[in-house]
């Protein structure tokens, strides 16, 4: 079950623009330690203005993540099987503590500044079950390399881009997250460190299809676990920082220091969320907001001195004001 928010954007003062590098890092997502992110909705998550799938599937047999990514912090580099599918082989971020969890492929969706400009890249790694389940092979997949370690086993990772909504097969990048097809076996891996994978030969884009495939099959479905994890995705963008003359809301005090407090003209309605932008584009804080809320005091302590703008998602509007952090 998916659901889609539309979002309106309302008229815009603008302040300036510059040309920037937007970071998808999932540091300002918020999780408890060793947790991951989990939706029974279906939604899809924002980090750094990209967008990333994310599916649940309701079933007689239980409900379940099904598909696309999710955001974890889990640390579990060493317990295999499907119980652990939300931890990277790495136990850890890029240099960080979240990171984002790909399974059985998905879209990542570029918005606002980000929308048909260049993806740089990003990290990527192996999650735990899957390198386990090569490394080892379990009740479903084969041990890469086989017995012998000269079986010639590969799993891959294909990303292709959508331009103006359409899926071009050429324009694509490939990577291996293991490959067991060199003549000297002392070549052959499985991936359990970060590589960044440059994404900047596909050219502008407004999204991408990430998906996986192996040698290791069986009646049409791929046996080696469909998970991989990734960090710091990055693309350029034009960002233009605005503020709305819409007072759908005040903010105060303007400059703040620790804190800073936001009271609605009106209650907010469903779907409603925050976000906090620095003037390079990087999103520092966001959180949803509860139904009815009147008044939100969210915590600006750890953000560095200098301005920001604060973005509200009231159900179908979006009103954007500036303030500086001292």
């Amino acid at each position: 079950m998916k659901k889609t928010i539309t979002i309106i954007a309302v008229s815009f003062l603008s302040v300036f623009s510059l040309k920037a590098q937007i970071t998808a890092d999932f540091e300002s997502l918020v999780l408890s330690a060793d947790s991951f992110y989990q939706d029974s909705t279906g939604a899809d998550f924002i980090n750094g203005d990209i967008s990333f799938e994310y599916t649940w599937t309701e079933s007689m047999w239980g409900d379940y993540w099904s598909g696309g990514f999710s955001y974890s912090n889990m640390t579990d580099s060493v317990t295999s099987g499907a119980g652990n599918q939300y931890s990277a082989k790495t136990a850890g971020g890029y240099n960080s503590t979240n990171y984002a969890v790909g399974y059985g492929g998905g879209v990542v969706r570029l918005l606002n500044a980000s929308t048909g400009q260049t993806a740089q890249g990003f990290y990527i790694t192996n999650s735990t079950y899957a390198y386990n389940s090569m490394r080892d092979g379990d009740m479903f997949a084969k041990k890469f390399g086989g017995a012998s370690g000269n079986d010639p086993d590969w799993f891959k990772l294909v990303i292709r881009k959508y331009q103006a909504g359409v899926l071009n097969p050429t324009d694509s990048v490939e990577f291996y997250l293991a490959d067991f097809r060199f003549a000297d076996n002392s070549q052959d891996y499985i991936l359990k460190t970060w590589q960044y994978l440059d994404l900047s030969s596909i050219g502008t884009a407004d999204s991408f299809r990430f998906d996986l495939s192996s040698t290791d099959n069986s009646f049409g479905f791929m046996n080696t676990p469909a998970y991989f994890c990734i960090d710091d995705f990055s693309t350029n963008a034009t960002i233009g920082l605005k503020e709305t003359t819409n007072t759908g809301y005040l903010i105060f005090p303007n400059p703040a220091i620790n804190s800073l407090t936001v009271r609605f003209n009106t209650p907010v309605k469903g779907n409603a969320s925050y976000s906090i932008v620095d003037v390079t584009g990087k999103t520092v804080l966001a959180n949803e907001l509860e139904t009815g809320t009147e008044k939100a005091i969210l915590n600006i302590e750890h953000l560095n001195s200098g301005i920001y703008f604060l973005h509200v998602i009231n159900g179908t509007e979006v009103i954007t004001k500036k303030f500086t952090k001292e």
